[in-house]
């Protein structure tokens, strides 16, 4: 969709004459001539484009023009939800996740949103929180058929620690973590760390360095269990809780006997198999 001299502007800095051009593309006059033109996959690309530049007006009208092109397709009201968000207006991305959940959405992003604007919104009361935990305990258990799953038995001694997260790059929580591995017994503990985010820096590198690294962006829940399970991890900890690019469902399948939510989340994540907050 960018061509070359908008990934020169990128490359220079230049966000106000990359905006210029954009807002050229979204102009249907401009977007009619490009070859293999596709109004929804533009509107969609364009809108993340603006609003990962912090153009967040124009990032809503490309979303809410690609909606009304497809209205049964979920990216664009999610991608609106994240301009809500990030404009702080925590109660229009709610009513968004709401009405996805009330038409019979059950991806596990929903309601990820759905408690996490909660947390942040000062207008939702104890019980609206307390909701939508509960839908999510009740939809996890959907997951595996059954009211619970048995712990796996625990060998005598710990061996392999995995860590679960999207953000093992430079963010807080990925900065945070590299210096709490610089202090872990590598020659006494396996470490494994499932990433589940799209970003590869430096801090990224660092850590794949140290560890057995696998990105896991690309499994199902129920294949990333598979995975934990046959590298024999001994303690899962999640460094995500609700936030975004979370996998913390896979808890709900108990592929390790001790689990674990640390750093990157600060609420419940209202999971009955998590055994500990650190």
């Amino acid at each position: 969709m960018l061509q070359a001299h908008h990934h020169q502007a990128i490359a220079r800095g230049d966000l106000d004459g990359l905006h210029q051009e954009l807002c050229k593309l979204k102009n249907p006059a401009s977007r009619g001539v490009l070859p293999g033109y596709n109004a929804f996959d533009a509107l969609l690309t364009l809108g993340k484009y603006f609003l990962e530049f912090g153009y967040c007006s124009d990032a809503e009208l490309c979303f809410k023009e690609a909606a009304a092109l497809r209205a049964n397709d979920v990216r664009p009201l999610l991608n609106l939800a994240n301009v809500y968000t990030q404009w702080g207006d925590h109660a229009k991305a709610r009513g968004i996740y709401e009405a996805l959940i009330q038409h019979g959405s059950t991806h596990a992003v929903v309601r990820r949103g759905l408690i996490l604007c909660n947390e942040y919104d000062s207008t939702a009361s104890v019980e609206m929180r307390g909701n939508a935990v509960s839908e999510w305990t009740d939809w996890t258990r959907q997951l595996t058929g059954e009211p619970s799953i048995p712990r796996p038995p625990l060998r005598p001694s710990l061996q392999t620690i995995g860590y679960l997260s999207a953000d093992f790059c430079q963010h807080t929580v990925g900065l945070l973590f590299r210096g709490v591995l610089a202090h872990h017994d590598l020659d006494r503990f396996t470490i494994v760390c499932y990433y589940s985010g799209s970003v590869y820096d430096w801090v990224t590198s660092e850590i794949q360095a140290r560890v057995v690294f696998r990105d896991v962006s690309k499994l199902s829940t129920l294949e990333l269990a598979a995975q934990i399970r046959a590298d024999a991890i001994d303690v899962l900890v999640d460094l995500s809780g609700h936030t975004s690019g979370s996998r913390v469902e896979v808890m709900a399948l108990r592929p390790a006997p001790i689990q674990l939510s640390w750093l990157g989340y600060f609420s419940s994540v209202g999971l009955s198999s998590l055994d500990a907050v650190l």
